[in-house]
Formats: C-alpha cells, sequence, structure tokens
C-alpha cells in the first residue's frame, strides 16, 4: 500500500546548464558503457563518474545543488552519489517508460545531452490518480517489467498500461539539449518516449543520496513555511480589506 512521504525538494528545470555542452557530450561517448545485468534501467550507462574522477564528480554536484543552495553561505554535503552518462538506442522497441519513482536517493535528475532531439522525448512528473492513493502497490518484478532491453510481448504491455494509468500527468519536461531537470526522488516520473530521432537518446543521469546542510529546513519546506510568507500575507490583505470596507 502506497504511503504519503513528505517532499523536500521542489522541481527545477534549468536550460543551458553546461557553458561548453559538446565538451560533456564528447566526454560521455567516450566512455565505455555497459548495461545493466537485471535490466532494472534501458540502454547502456558509463562507470559513475565519482569512480572515473572524483573530482569533476563533485563539481558537478555543486552546480547541481546550487539550483537549491546559495554556496557561498551554506555548506552542502551528500553521503552517496551516482552521476553516469546513458544512452539509449533510437531504434527501441518500446516507446514508453515505466512511470516509478527512486527510493533510495533524495534527489534525482537528468542532463539531456542529444542535439535536435525530439522534443517529446522528455521525461514526465505524475501524481497518483486520488482513487488510487490508497491500494497502490508497485509491481514486484517492476526491474524486469521496466526493461527495454528484453522481449517485448503482449504481457509486458499489459503490465505497463496497468501500471501508467494509475497516474495523471502533472509536469512535462521536453528534450532539450543541455536542459537539465531535478525533483525529489519521490515524485513519480518516467521517460515519454525513448526515441529523440535519428540520434540515440543520451542523458547524464544523477541520484543524490543523503544530502545534508547548514540550513535548518529543506528546500521546498522553507517555501511552503508559513510563517515566513503566508501569514504575513493574510495579514497583509486583511488588512487591506478592511481599508477598501471602510
Amino acid at each position: 500500500m502506497e504511503t504519503k512521504n513528505e517532499l523536500k525538494y521542489f522541481p527545477v528545470c534549468i536550460d543551458n546548464f553546461f557553458s561548453n555542452p559538446n565538451l560533456i557530450r564528447e566526454f560521455g561517448l567516450s566512455l565505455s558503457k555497459t548495461s545493466d545485468v537485471n535490466s532494472v534501467w534501458p540502454g547502456v550507462r558509463s562507470l559513475p563518474l565519482s569512480e572515473i574522477d572524483k573530482s569533476l564528480n563533485e563539481q558537478i554536484i555543486l552546480k547541481i545543488l546550487s539550483c537549491y543552495y546559495d554556496l557561498r553561505f551554506v555548506d552542502v554535503s551528500w553521503e552517496g552519489s551516482g552521476l553516469m552518462f546513458q544512452v539509449i538506442p533510437s531504434g527501441v522497441k518500446l516507446n514508453e517508460g515505466w512511470i516509478h519513482k527512486d527510493v533510495d536517493s533524495d534527489l534525482a535528475g537528468l542532463i539531456y545531452l542529444t542535439p535536435n532531439a525530439s522534443l517529446d522525448s522528455g521525461t514526465s512528473l505524475y501524481n497518483l490518480k486520488p482513487e488510487e492513493e490508497k491500494n497502490y502497490m508497485p509491481f514486484a518484478s517492476l526491474s524486469e517489467q521496466r526493461s527495454i532491453n528484453k522481449t517485448i510481448d503482449e504481457n509486458y504491455l499489459k503490465q505497463l498500461r496497468l501500471n501508467n494509468d494509475k497516474f495523471y500527468l502533472k509536469t512535462k519536461f521536453q528534450n532539450i539539449y543541455n536542459r537539465m531537470i531535478m525533483y525529489d526522488s519521490l515524485e513519480y516520473h518516467g521517460a515519454n518516449n525513448y526515441h529523440t530521432g535519428t540520434d540515440d537518446r543520451m542523458t547524464l543521469v544523477f541520484f543524490l543520496k543523503n544530502v545534508t546542510s547548514t540550513r535548518t529546513k529543506h528546500p521546498l519546506q522553507r517555501v511552503k513555511d508559513t510563517t515566513h510568507f503566508d501569514d504575513s500575507i493574510k495579514y497583509r490583505i486583511d488588512y487591506l480589506n478592511e481599508n477598501i470596507k471602510s
């Protein structure tokens, strides 16, 4: 049964994320890549950047986290990270991703690195439909079913539809070269499709675990703190309404 957890981070979308995306893309293409032995994710991925160069891994993570924190005044740390270049062949059989969430991290996201890709080959965030919130359970064999490295049969497609029909679209991000999107790992999300056009779908995917900072509140909690903003807004509107009436 689905349990509700409080989100800590709001979704972020930054265009022109890297000043030199071609450099990043060419570096990613130069790395060797392998598929997952358990077919948990589609296509092939490089080794985590932390295993290739720790300094590069850290610099990219800090750039990512600067979307939430002013790093001149706030110290941020994390216990685990996974930044990997991922390539999904443009000719895959299945043109739809499984809607899921990444419960073993705090933040997840990706940077689109295919020039002139089909815009619709991006990523979307979803909410469970109200009637599904109490009873939804992810499929036990989701890692098997979510793979597009395996044979696609009628049962696969049936299970995919049963899962994805339990959600409604909340936010849709289009695949724009050098666009970075990021979201709380508790957000349901899925690939809109994998067909970018003539080139393969290349991204730099990332997962950050146990992110902590010297701030007492997480970014989304800080925005929603009624004592900082909403109470004052209400007070001011009440004041103006009284003056208008008089």
